[in-house]
């Protein structure tokens, strides 16, 4: 039996790089877990859930790599990220979450409300 030195861990998240592009990064949450499988969330940058018809959240298979669980969690092909249990997102990212997006997507959300008020007043006049 191997010791194992990172373990996934439900609600919290981790992130992974690609291969090709290390700026191009994914975040996943840990939704439930049983001791061969995980069930994952992908994120958003700002680690709001994504919504991508492509999303590949879902159950995933752990296998151990020098003591640590790992998952592919975008399946299993030439250049597939893995996740790392080791690759737990920090609580600083997770308190700033990519402010910017945060900020413009509340902007965005009030003006809409702004918005859907008028068309009420017109609709009832």
């Amino acid at each position: 039996m191997e010791n194992i030195k990172a373990k996934f861990e439900t609600g919290e998240i981790y992130s992974c790089n690609s291969v090709c592009d290390q700026n191009c990064r994914w975040f996943f949450r840990v939704e439930k877990r049983t001791a061969k499988t995980i069930v994952v969330t992908e994120l958003n940058r700002d680690l709001t859930i994504n919504t991508h018809h492509q999303n590949d959240s879902g159950r995933k298979r752990i296998y151990l790599y020098e003591g640590t669980e790992h998952v592919r969690p975008l399946g299993q092909y030439s250049m597939a990220p893995i996740l790392g249990a080791d690759d737990l997102v920090s609580q600083s990212y997770i308190e700033d979450a990519d402010r910017v997006v945060r900020a413009l997507k509340e902007k965005v959300a009030s003006e809409y409300g702004k918005l859907s008020d008028r068309i009420e007043i017109i609709s009832i006049s």
